[in-house]
């Protein structure tokens, strides 16, 4: 019950539009320099005192770029920062974004270091104030492209060691997707509150998997295309359908039906990320693995939970209230959000 409220409350917290708390960059590093482009909310920009010179915006904005993104090469030594200005192509798709001049990008341009050196360290920190702010970032070292994300807790990433910084990045923005995913979890959830065996969650847990994970993948590789004004409403709609069955009292043993063809919908939601990131075509195996298995390992971790709490709940006479209760609030959230998504062209 305690896990079904906060997925509650974390789904009126989360209803904003994509991108407000999401920043893309693209950075090319060639023989002598290096240049970035980052996409990012405006409102994330200190505003600059009126009145002043063109000369004072441009080293405003050299010094706040400078101060947010650093490049480092294998010996230690800095790429200073040699212009940074505004620039009219968003690294982030244009039909990703907001009307009304939601982001802004910049253009910087660094010195690389000679003698250059193979390896090169990127740190980045530009986030806003939640947790599930990120940069999803492509990075072209030396005519090799890669894929990363940085978040507030991996600002750093190392080129040079192979895959290893892609998975990883990918994996955690898997993790962190699924778990900042109110919507997807509160289907899941749903879908559990109506009690059953182990094998009974293992079946429903099993069949949104291999739903999600078949349109997730057909969605990244350019094989499948449902706009998102579509499939952002049918996922609260999803979680209606399954909030009104637990009402009207549906406890049938093959509900996992009802996961796999709801889970095809929520893969569509799952790819809208790695989508909006354009990736190269060599990184996106690569990207799709990483982020499919950091999404199974944070649907595991709460599918645990919350069968464990569901277990505990057994214990009470007032078991069937609280399951109601919870499915009637469930109920609340996804219509309103489904109004919300539907009239405000999410």
């Amino acid at each position: 019950m305690l896990l079904v409220v906060f997925l509650v409350i974390s789904a009126c917290a989360r209803c904003e539009a994509h991108w407000l708390d999401m920043a893309a960059a693209r950075l090319e590093v060639g023989p002598r320099e290096a240049t970035v482009a980052l996409t990012f909310p405006s409102i994330w920009q200190p505003g600059q005192p009126p009145g002043q010179s063109a000369e004072f915006r441009e080293a405003f904005l050299q010094s706040f770029f400078a101060s947010h993104i650093r490049l480092v090469d294998g010996e230690g030594r800095k790429f200073p920062c040699t212009g940074v200005r505004l620039s009219d192509r968003p690294v982030i798709p244009p039909g990703q974004l907001a009307p009304g001049g939601s982001h802004i990008t910049l253009l910087g341009s660094f010195t690389r270091p000679q003698p250059a050196t193979a390896s090169l360290t990127v740190s980045y920190d530009l986030f806003a104030p939640t947790p599930s702010s990120c940069c999803m970032a492509t990075l072209t070292v030396d005519g090799a492209t890669r894929s990363v994300v940085f978040t507030p807790y991996d600002t750093e990433i190392e080129i040079g060691h192979g895959l290893s910084e892609s998975v990883g990045s990918f994996m955690l923005l898997g993790i962190e997707h699924i778990l900042g995913g109110a919507d997807h979890l509160l289907f899941l959830a749903c879908l559990l509150l109506t009690g059953g065996s182990f094998m009974n969650v293992v079946k429903i847990v099993t069949a949104f998997t291999v739903a999600h994970s078949t349109t997730l993948s057909l969605a990244v590789l350019g094989l499948l295309s449902v706009p998102g004004q579509v499939v952002e409403p049918a996922i609260a709609l999803s979680i209606v359908w399954v909030a009104v069955d637990n009402l009207r009292g549906q406890h049938f043993d093959r509900r996992w039906t009802v996961a796999f063809a709801f889970g095809l919908l929520h893969g569509l939601g799952f790819a809208g990320v790695l989508q909006a990131m354009d990736l190269p075509r060599g990184a996106l195996a690569v990207a799709l693995v990483s982020f499919n298995v950091g999404v199974e390992i944070g649907q595991v971790a709460v599918v645990l939970v919350l069968f464990a709490l569901l277990r505990w709940l057994q214990r009470f006479s007032w078991e069937s209230q609280v399951r109601r209760l919870a499915s009637a609030a469930v109920l609340c959230v996804a219509l309103f959000w489904f109004v919300q998504r539907t009239v405000g062209g999410e």
